[in-house]
Protein backbone atom coordinates (compact mmCIF):
# COMPACT_ATOMS: atom_id res chain seq x y z
CA UNK A 1 0.00 0.00 0.00
CA UNK A 2 1.40 3.40 -0.88
CA UNK A 3 1.82 5.99 1.83
CA UNK A 4 0.32 9.03 0.34
CA UNK A 5 2.62 12.34 0.74
CA UNK A 6 -0.36 14.74 2.60
CA UNK A 7 0.50 18.59 2.82
CA UNK A 8 0.29 19.34 6.37
CA UNK A 9 -1.35 22.22 6.07
CA UNK A 10 -4.65 19.55 4.83
CA UNK A 11 -3.82 17.45 7.55
CA UNK A 12 -4.81 20.44 9.80
CA UNK A 13 -8.19 21.09 8.05
CA UNK A 14 -9.04 17.89 8.83
CA UNK A 15 -8.43 15.64 5.30
CA UNK A 16 -8.11 12.03 5.62
CA UNK A 17 -7.51 9.51 3.08
CA UNK A 18 -9.10 6.49 3.03
CA UNK A 19 -7.41 3.15 1.53
CA UNK A 20 -8.70 0.96 -1.56
CA UNK A 21 -10.93 -1.94 -0.10
CA UNK A 22 -9.63 -4.12 -2.54
CA UNK A 23 -6.30 -4.93 -3.82
CA UNK A 24 -7.38 -8.28 -4.91
CA UNK A 25 -8.42 -5.84 -8.25
CA UNK A 26 -6.55 -3.18 -10.52
CA UNK A 27 -7.01 -0.17 -8.08
CA UNK A 28 -6.32 2.66 -7.43
CA UNK A 29 -3.86 4.31 -4.79
CA UNK A 30 -3.38 8.12 -3.52
CA UNK A 31 -0.29 9.10 -3.66
CA UNK A 32 -0.32 12.88 -3.38
CA UNK A 33 -2.14 15.75 -1.63
CA UNK A 34 -1.79 19.56 -0.67
CA UNK A 35 -3.68 23.07 -1.76
CA UNK A 36 -3.11 26.29 -2.51
CA UNK A 37 -4.51 29.49 -0.96
CA UNK A 38 -5.87 31.75 -3.46
CA UNK A 39 -3.62 30.12 -6.02
CA UNK A 40 -0.43 31.02 -4.72
CA UNK A 41 1.88 27.80 -5.25
CA UNK A 42 4.94 29.46 -2.97
CA UNK A 43 3.72 27.83 -0.02
CA UNK A 44 3.26 23.89 -1.13
CA UNK A 45 5.25 21.27 -0.40
CA UNK A 46 9.10 20.55 -2.10
CA UNK A 47 7.16 17.39 -3.26
CA UNK A 48 4.61 19.08 -5.02
CA UNK A 49 6.51 21.15 -6.99
CA UNK A 50 7.09 18.83 -9.45
CA UNK A 51 3.52 19.07 -10.58
CA UNK A 52 3.39 22.87 -10.79
CA UNK A 53 1.84 24.88 -13.61
CA UNK A 54 0.78 28.14 -14.37
CA UNK A 55 -3.00 26.62 -15.69
CA UNK A 56 -3.45 25.33 -12.36
CA UNK A 57 -4.64 26.68 -8.80
CA UNK A 58 -7.87 28.21 -9.43
CA UNK A 59 -9.91 30.12 -6.60
CA UNK A 60 -11.63 27.17 -5.38
CA UNK A 61 -11.36 23.79 -6.81
CA UNK A 62 -10.45 20.20 -6.95
CA UNK A 63 -7.64 19.08 -9.26
CA UNK A 64 -7.23 15.37 -9.82
CA UNK A 65 -4.17 13.87 -11.69
CA UNK A 66 -4.85 9.90 -12.73
CA UNK A 67 -1.22 8.21 -13.41
CA UNK A 68 -1.63 4.43 -15.20
CA UNK A 69 0.66 1.46 -14.18
CA UNK A 70 2.35 2.30 -17.36
CA UNK A 71 3.40 5.73 -16.16
CA UNK A 72 1.24 7.47 -18.42
CA UNK A 73 -1.03 10.04 -17.24
CA UNK A 74 -5.14 9.14 -17.47
CA UNK A 75 -7.30 10.21 -20.02
CA UNK A 76 -10.47 8.48 -19.40
CA UNK A 77 -14.18 10.06 -19.80
CA UNK A 78 -15.66 10.78 -16.16
CA UNK A 79 -12.39 9.13 -14.61
CA UNK A 80 -13.22 11.53 -11.29
CA UNK A 81 -15.82 11.94 -9.24
CA UNK A 82 -16.51 15.16 -6.64
CA UNK A 83 -18.61 13.84 -3.83
CA UNK A 84 -20.79 15.46 -1.32
CA UNK A 85 -23.74 14.44 0.85
CA UNK A 86 -26.77 12.57 -1.32
CA UNK A 87 -24.74 14.23 -4.21
CA UNK A 88 -21.66 12.77 -6.75
CA UNK A 89 -19.93 14.86 -9.57
CA UNK A 90 -17.75 12.84 -12.58
CA UNK A 91 -15.86 15.11 -14.21
CA UNK A 92 -12.86 14.33 -16.72
CA UNK A 93 -8.71 14.93 -17.33
CA UNK A 94 -8.45 17.78 -19.61
CA UNK A 95 -5.52 17.70 -22.32
CA UNK A 96 -5.14 21.60 -22.25
CA UNK A 97 -4.30 21.44 -18.29
CA UNK A 98 -1.68 18.15 -18.71
CA UNK A 99 -4.77 16.01 -18.00
CA UNK A 100 -5.59 17.11 -14.82
CA UNK A 101 -9.01 17.29 -14.32
CA UNK A 102 -11.06 20.54 -12.64
CA UNK A 103 -13.99 20.40 -10.65
CA UNK A 104 -15.19 23.50 -8.85
CA UNK A 105 -15.98 23.77 -5.00
CA UNK A 106 -18.73 25.13 -3.92
CA UNK A 107 -20.16 25.95 -0.80
CA UNK A 108 -23.50 24.05 -0.45
CA UNK A 109 -23.97 21.89 2.71
CA UNK A 110 -20.87 23.23 3.95
CA UNK A 111 -21.01 24.11 7.96
CA UNK A 112 -18.72 27.49 8.53
CA UNK A 113 -18.12 25.51 12.05
CA UNK A 114 -16.84 22.86 10.68
CA UNK A 115 -13.27 21.59 10.97
CA UNK A 116 -13.35 19.72 7.68
CA UNK A 117 -14.87 20.14 4.59
CA UNK A 118 -17.96 18.13 3.15
CA UNK A 119 -16.53 17.06 -0.15
CA UNK A 120 -14.54 13.99 -1.08
CA UNK A 121 -12.50 12.95 -4.20
CA UNK A 122 -11.89 9.89 -5.12
CA UNK A 123 -11.43 7.92 -9.15
CA UNK A 124 -14.39 6.56 -10.83
CA UNK A 125 -13.64 2.87 -10.64
CA UNK A 126 -14.81 0.38 -8.22
CA UNK A 127 -11.64 0.25 -5.55
CA UNK A 128 -10.06 3.73 -5.12
CA UNK A 129 -8.59 5.55 -2.42
CA UNK A 130 -10.49 8.39 -1.05
CA UNK A 131 -9.67 11.79 0.07
CA UNK A 132 -12.47 13.26 2.33
CA UNK A 133 -12.52 16.74 4.65
CA UNK A 134 -12.08 18.78 1.33
CA UNK A 135 -13.91 22.41 1.57
CA UNK A 136 -13.72 25.79 1.95
CA UNK A 137 -12.38 26.34 5.09
CA UNK A 138 -13.66 29.87 7.55
CA UNK A 139 -10.97 32.57 8.06
CA UNK A 140 -8.79 32.34 10.21
CA UNK A 141 -6.94 29.30 8.95
CA UNK A 142 -5.19 26.81 11.15
CA UNK A 143 -1.89 28.22 10.56
CA UNK A 144 -2.52 31.95 10.39
CA UNK A 145 -3.63 34.72 13.30
CA UNK A 146 -6.79 36.05 14.06
CA UNK A 147 -10.42 36.28 15.05
CA UNK A 148 -12.67 33.43 13.13
CA UNK A 149 -14.93 35.34 10.60
CA UNK A 150 -17.36 33.20 8.77
CA UNK A 151 -18.84 35.15 6.50
CA UNK A 152 -17.31 33.68 3.63
CA UNK A 153 -14.41 31.29 3.24
CA UNK A 154 -10.79 31.00 2.08
CA UNK A 155 -10.28 30.38 -1.23
CA UNK A 156 -8.75 27.14 -1.20
CA UNK A 157 -8.21 24.67 -4.28
CA UNK A 158 -7.11 21.00 -3.35
CA UNK A 159 -4.68 18.68 -5.79
CA UNK A 160 -4.89 14.96 -5.46
CA UNK A 161 -2.75 12.25 -7.09
CA UNK A 162 -3.90 8.73 -8.03
CA UNK A 163 -1.37 6.04 -9.08
CA UNK A 164 -3.19 2.95 -10.60
CA UNK A 165 -1.96 0.02 -9.24
CA UNK A 166 -2.38 -3.94 -10.32
CA UNK A 167 -4.13 -6.34 -8.04
CA UNK A 168 -1.90 -8.14 -5.11
CA UNK A 169 -2.85 -9.83 -1.87
CA UNK A 170 -2.75 -7.72 1.26
CA UNK A 171 -0.21 -8.34 3.81
CA UNK A 172 -1.43 -10.90 6.16
CA UNK A 173 -2.38 -9.87 9.88
CA UNK A 174 0.73 -10.98 12.20
CA UNK A 175 -0.83 -14.30 13.86
CA UNK A 176 -0.68 -13.88 17.72
CA UNK A 177 2.23 -15.90 19.05
CA UNK A 178 1.48 -18.44 21.38
CA UNK A 179 3.29 -18.62 24.72
CA UNK A 180 6.66 -19.64 24.68
CA UNK A 181 6.46 -22.86 27.14
CA UNK A 182 10.09 -23.14 27.31
CA UNK A 183 10.64 -19.97 28.44
CA UNK A 184 7.73 -20.48 31.17
CA UNK A 185 9.48 -23.54 32.54
CA UNK A 186 12.64 -22.42 33.29
CA UNK A 187 11.03 -19.42 34.85
CA UNK A 188 9.17 -21.95 36.87
CA UNK A 189 12.16 -24.02 37.40
CA UNK A 190 13.82 -20.86 38.79
CA UNK A 191 11.22 -19.74 40.86
CA UNK A 192 11.39 -23.09 42.27
CA UNK A 193 15.22 -23.39 43.06
CA UNK A 194 14.62 -19.55 44.53
CA UNK A 195 11.92 -20.82 46.98
CA UNK A 196 13.58 -24.02 47.89
CA UNK A 197 16.54 -21.82 48.66
CA UNK A 198 14.50 -19.28 50.77
CA UNK A 199 13.03 -22.49 52.82
CA UNK A 200 16.36 -24.02 53.46
CA UNK A 201 17.55 -20.58 54.50
CA UNK A 202 14.38 -20.44 57.19
CA UNK A 203 14.76 -23.77 58.18
CA UNK A 204 18.60 -23.00 59.40
CA UNK A 205 17.75 -19.83 61.12
CA UNK A 206 14.67 -21.78 62.95
CA UNK A 207 16.96 -24.62 63.38
CA UNK A 208 19.43 -22.26 64.92
CA UNK A 209 17.34 -20.33 66.72
CA UNK A 210 16.01 -23.56 68.86
CA UNK A 211 19.56 -24.68 69.72
CA UNK A 212 20.37 -21.27 70.56
CA UNK A 213 17.35 -21.51 73.35
CA UNK A 214 18.23 -24.94 74.12
CA UNK A 215 21.78 -23.96 75.23
CA UNK A 216 19.87 -20.95 77.05
CA UNK A 217 18.29 -23.20 78.89
CA UNK A 218 20.60 -25.51 80.03
CA UNK A 219 22.69 -21.94 81.18
CA UNK A 220 19.60 -21.57 83.52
Amino acid sequence: MITPLIDQRCTLLGLTVLPPKDTMRTHWECTHVWLTVDGNWDDVPRWAKEFQSDKLGGSTHLFMLGRRIDGSLAESKDLFILGWPGQIHKFDPEQGNGWWGNAFIGPQGFDWGMTSGPYYGQMNAVSTSIVQGIGLPYPPLPWQAGEANVMGGVHVSWFVVMQEVAAYEPEPEPEPQPPDIERFIRVLDKAEKLADTLAQSVNDRVAAVQTYLGIAALVK
